[in-house]
């Protein structure tokens, strides 16, 4: 501590670090109710103590930002984005602040894990892990925990504004939403954790993983999640399939045969059958559990919950056929898009009677085929780069490819998944992981290299 006191420019990194938490665990909404602050000013806060350690240690953002990926995702991700408000038809200041406060969560996840090794990082990601799960837990069995941070929030601000769209008697329905306010962000928030720590972390260490698997797989099911629940078949499916096609890693980073743990996963699948079973019949109402809808969904032709008849489905591709529609009306707006926050303008017309549920047609219609292309094309990019066969070599799994493979089949599920706050924070991770590796231990403050 005394270390960080005489030095402001490393203080400053830390409390950036404690920023970049709050955002990440999404505290920052309930210390919005909890202290009575407007959620606005707020938000103003975080993105002034971020700038402010951008300028303090400039030294460290011009050697992270001499590589021209970092830029690409901030101009790209962020800063057009934010820049795309002013062309909607109904211009809502709000975009502008949340994707420059995107941009400085990204610029200052980079810098500390530069200043600081990324050894740390992942210790606050792991702390992060640990509170969503307890935050889900909580909104799942204790409710009113929650209502009673809504009241204060709602309280703060004079309105009910964001928490609104939570919708808190999603607890009535058994969905577990957690810190995060809703079931699917919550889920998405515990998969881009669960691929650092699972890739880097836990690279190592069998038992860990293990562990992190079925307390994973246990939020989930309380989230109600269906897509939350294929999410996590791939992401396991992806690591697995690598550990069996490559190995895995032993304590001391040897690479071993998959089949001399494979006992081990064999164990792990008894006791995911176990969880599930557990969860059907002691913790939700069978006629409405998520395994119960999961099962119609994909098994069983004759009921509403199945492919064919899923009235949600059904909706989702009509209102996925009305962006198509609009958005082809005029090449001008296929390229450059309708603007930022555009989509919620035409829903409250009527020209689309709902989100689209798909993160890419919903980048097109707000910034256009070429920025949309140009965000998915980063994924195949850095998959095919040196830079991560190097990590694979190093860590034993292709963090780019589980990274790829999870965000592509996730964007037919959700329509917001680059606007989520640990969006950025996963890309900083990953590319400071390929560019600038630094995984030096934490156990003392090391110098800056």
């Amino acid at each position: 501590m005394s270390a960080l006191l005489s030095n402001p420019k490393r203080l400053f990194n830390y409390i950036a670090l404690f920023v970049l938490f709050l955002n990440f665990t999404n505290i920052y909404t309930i210390l919005s109710g909890v202290l009575n602050i407007p959620f606005r000013y707020l938000s103003i806060g975080m993105m002034v103590i971020l700038s402010l350690n951008v300028l303090v240690n400039l030294n460290i953002f011009l050697q992270v930002f001499k590589n021209k990926i970092f830029w690409f995702f901030l101009i790209v991700f962020c800063l057009i984005p934010a820049v795309g408000v002013v062309i909607s038809p109904y211009t809502i200041l709000r975009y502008f602040g949340y994707y420059i406060l995107s941009g400085l969560l990204f610029v200052n996840a980079c810098m500390f894990i530069y200043g600081e090794g990324s050894h740390l990082f992942k210790k606050a990601i792991l702390a992060s892990f640990i509170i969503a799960l307890t935050g889900l837990i909580l909104s799942y069995y204790f409710p009113w925990f929650f209502a009673k941070a809504f009241a204060l929030k709602a309280a703060a601000e004079g309105a009910y504004g964001v928490w609104d769209q939570v919708q808190l008697g999603a607890s009535v329905h058994s969905r577990a939403f957690g810190f995060y306010l809703q079931p699917n962000v919550a889920y998405t928030a515990v998969l881009f954790q669960l691929i650092i720590l699972i890739t880097t972390y836990f690279n190592r260490n069998l038992m860990a993983r293990c562990l992190l698997y079925i307390s994973t797989l246990y939020v989930i099911l309380l989230t109600g999640s269906r897509g939350g629940l294929i999410m996590f078949i791939v992401f396991l499916t992806t690591v697995v399939l690598s550990e069996i096609f490559g190995g895995y890693r032993n304590q001391l980073n040897i690479k071993k045969s998959f089949f001399g743990v494979a006992h081990y996963y064999i164990l792990l699948a008894f006791c995911g059958l176990f969880i599930v079973f557990a969860y059907e019949f002691f913790l939700q109402d069978a006629k409405n559990s998520l395994m119960n809808r999961f099962f119609l969904t994909f098994f069983n032709s004759s009921n509403q919950f199945a492919l064919d008849n899923d009235v949600s489905l059904f909706y989702r591709l009509n209102n996925q056929l009305e962006y198509i529609v609009l958005i082809s009306k005029n090449p001008i707006s296929l390229l450059v898009g309708f603007g930022t926050g555009a989509s919620a303008w035409f829903r409250f017309t009527g020209e689309i009677s709902g989100v689209s549920h798909n993160n890419f047609l919903e980048k097109t219609f707000s910034h256009g085929l070429i920025v949309s292309v140009s965000m998915y094309g980063m994924f195949l990019y850095l998959l095919k780069s040196k830079a991560s066969k190097l990590f694979h070599k190093q860590y034993g799994y292709n963090i780019s490819l589980i990274i790829t493979i999870c965000i592509f089949v996730q964007t037919f599920t959700i329509n917001t998944l680059f606007s989520y706050r640990l969006f950025p924070v996963l890309v900083a991770f990953w590319l400071m992981a390929l560019y600038f590796p630094n995984d030096r231990s934490q156990k003392r403050l090391a110098p800056r290299p």
